[in-house]
């Protein structure tokens, strides 16, 4: 595909995921609240299940297909004057109509802590993806219809397993009264998901329209955008998943404060990890994936890196919110962080281009960590461990340098081991040598690691010695 094709299918893609959020109605998570926070009994969890469930097709029907009827003048304006995208766009808002109803489902998988199945559900899909793209793509040369058609059948895929697993979905009879109550929780959440949308994608419609070349550049942003997303995958997917099961049981206790503070120092750590490890192999893996002409998307690699980072990190402070039920200030919070990320596109993209946009994303998510942070103490007063956070940041910073220090082999793939290895020895080593584990934590690790090796010492010797 060409850099203008790929520009198109990101304008389209994001566009449909919009018309999606809008017609989730942010159901899914209220389904996730109410199953286990407000639910008392099996018979509530099984109404709120059914209720959400059919609140969320019919909503997701209805939005999507009054957006479908204008398709033909929204795909050509978004594909540049371009025609033969309208067919394609309403395929997409196909695939957001199931991946809304598959929400439903993984929120229930997740509050039961079915990680197997949500595995399933997500690795299918995925899988399934990347096969149907190599193959419709590469093989056939579809180009963007093979992209829309993968994603397509992925998301049907992943419905399908989604409401096996989850058969609850028709059983049960709907409560208007708890519907009204979750639509009350959860109808804040869209603007907030919109105004998210546009933090993650604002910078491709600048560049779009800032730049004489915006299509190609947008092209080739997204692909660097497409190796930032490895993080997203290894870090943020899991945290996100998980995190609300964890946050909802400790905010119950007394303790909770300090319980949730201590995580937000052990994230400091991993998304560390992670993200110095991204950043130090990125240049490499962008020349051992792409065509030449994608080399360049490398530099927005770590900076979009960090901006994953601090959208996850921002988890913590939006946890008053979500215990309180005061979800009605959030979107604008977030709505504030998506001016500050239009003003810095537009004083950024026409020096910098791309560079210009990466630094804005992340610019604009600072700004949203310390608005979430000064509002959401008042609801939740967490207590933050800022000394360890900032020797976990630190010595990140560090492995990060000393594997951006190696000069290159030549070899992509040498480079790729040199970085990346150097980031999984220094960063460990420098954190654990900052004094960042507490004495609790230094015993708790011996005792784990003498019971380790007492069980070892137990086992019968292998066969013949």
């Amino acid at each position: 595909l060409d850099e203008w094709q790929y520009g198109v299918h990101d304008l389209l893609a994001q566009t449909g995921m919009i018309v999606g959020m809008i017609a989730a109605l942010g159901l899914p998570s209220a389904v996730f609240r109410w199953y286990v926070y407000e639910a008392e009994t099996p018979e509530d969890r099984r109404r709120a299940l059914a209720t959400g469930f059919r609140a969320t097709a019919v909503s997701s029907v209805i939005v999507g297909l009054l957006l479908a009827l204008p398709a033909t003048p929204i795909a050509r304006e978004l594909a540049g004057g371009r025609t033969g995208f309208a067919s394609l766009y309403v395929l997409i808002l196909l695939t957001y109509v199931m991946q809304n109803l598959r929400n439903v489902c993984i929120s229930i998988l997740r509050a039961e802590y079915r990680s197997t199945q949500f595995l399933i559900v997500y690795c299918v899909e995925f899988l399934l993806c990347v096969g149907l793209n190599l193959w419709l793509v590469v093989g056939l040369r579809l180009g963007v219809a093979g992209l829309v058609w993968s994603n397509l059948i992925g998301a049907a895929v992943a419905l399908a397993l989604g409401m096996a697993f989850v058969p609850g979905v028709w059983r049960g009879g709907s409560d208007r009264a708890m519907l009204r109550r979750m639509i009350g929780f959860g109808a804040p959440l869209v603007p907030q998901a919109l105004a998210f949308f546009l933090l993650d994608s604002l910078d491709r419609y600048c560049l779009n329209g800032l730049l004489a070349d915006g299509a190609d550049v947008v092209g080739l942003y997204g692909r660097g955008a497409q190796f930032a997303t490895i993080l997203h995958a290894a870090l943020i997917l899991p945290f996100t998943t998980l995190w609300p099961n964890v946050f909802y049981e400790l905010a119950k206790r007394e303790d909770g404060p300090r319980d949730i503070g201590r995580f937000a120092s052990y994230y400091a750590v991993v998304a560390g990890f992670l993200a110095a490890g991204l950043a130090a192999c990125g240049e490499p893996l962008v020349r051992l994936m792409t065509d030449a002409k994608y080399h360049s998307c490398h530099v927005v690699v770590p900076i979009l890196a960090l901006s994953i980072v601090l959208f996850g990190a921002n988890e913590f402070p939006r946890v008053g919110f979500l215990v309180k039920s005061r979800t009605r200030l959030l979107p604008v919070l977030v709505g504030a962080a998506v001016v500050v990320n239009l003003v810095l596109n537009l004083a950024l993209i026409p020096r910098y281009g791309m560079l210009g946009a990466a630094w804005a994303s992340v610019g604009a998510y600072v700004v949203l960590v310390l608005l979430h942070a000064r509002f959401g103490q008042r609801l939740y007063r967490l207590e933050y461990e800022w000394g360890r956070i900032a020797k976990a940041t630190v010595a990140t910073a560090a492995a990060l340098a000393l594997a951006w220090a190696w000069p290159s082999t030549g070899s992509a793939l040498a480079d790729l081991f040199l970085r990346g290895g150097t980031v999984a020895v220094a960063q460990p080593l420098l954190v654990l040598a900052s004094g960042f584990l507490t004495p609790g934590e230094k015993t708790l690790i011996r005792e784990k690691l003498t019971r380790t090796g007492a069980s070892n010492s137990d086992r019968p010797p292998p066969d013949g010695v």
